[in-house]
């Protein structure tokens, strides 16, 4: 697992979620607005990045490692 010094004008990608599926006509979603669906999207990838000790300590690990 590699360590790696961010700085103040760099970005890392340290989570992912996707959005939840079902905004077609009928869809499970489809009264649901854009913005409480990304608000979802943020809730999870904030979650999945705090359960996950190494991206807490500030350490970056490689794709194969997930």
């Amino acid at each position: 697992m590699a360590n790696f010094n961010i700085g103040a004008r760099e970005a890392a990608i340290v989570s992912f979620a996707r959005t939840p599926i079902g905004k077609a006509y009928r869809g499970a979603f489809n009264d649901t607005g854009a913005p409480a669906l990304g608000g979802a999207a943020i809730a999870a990838a904030a979650q999945t990045r705090a359960a996950n000790k190494a991206l807490r300590e500030g350490n970056l690990a490689d794709a194969a490692d997930f």
